[in-house]
């Protein structure tokens, strides 16, 4: 399991004229099981996804497919983690 924490490091006049296209990446993760949940932080200043990936280098080469990768414009910080307790609707995240 990932934690995927997303900080732009350029402003919004670069990173707004890609978002519809991240956004796609997006919902394709989500349609392809990858991703669990998402958000915008509470600063504007980036976001947060909650992954589940076989592994590191396959999350890895997933991420270098996102605009907001592929034009540098944030930087991803990823924390890894076993999960070993869920609230009960998660539990099939065990051992993930």
């Amino acid at each position: 399991m990932f934690v995927i924490d997303i900080t732009y490091k350029v402003g919004a006049e670069k990173v707004e004229p890609l978002r519809e296209g991240h956004m796609k990446f997006v919902k394709e993760q989500f349609a392809n099981g990858n991703f669990l949940a998402s958000g915008r932080k509470p600063e504007g200043n980036g976001g947060v996804v909650l992954a589940s990936f076989t592994n590191r280098a396959e999350l890895d080469a997933t991420l270098a497919t996102d605009p907001f990768v592929i034009e540098d414009v944030a930087d991803i910080q990823i924390i890894e983690f076993g999960v070993t307790s869920a609230a009960e609707a998660l539990t099939y995240l065990k051992g993930k």
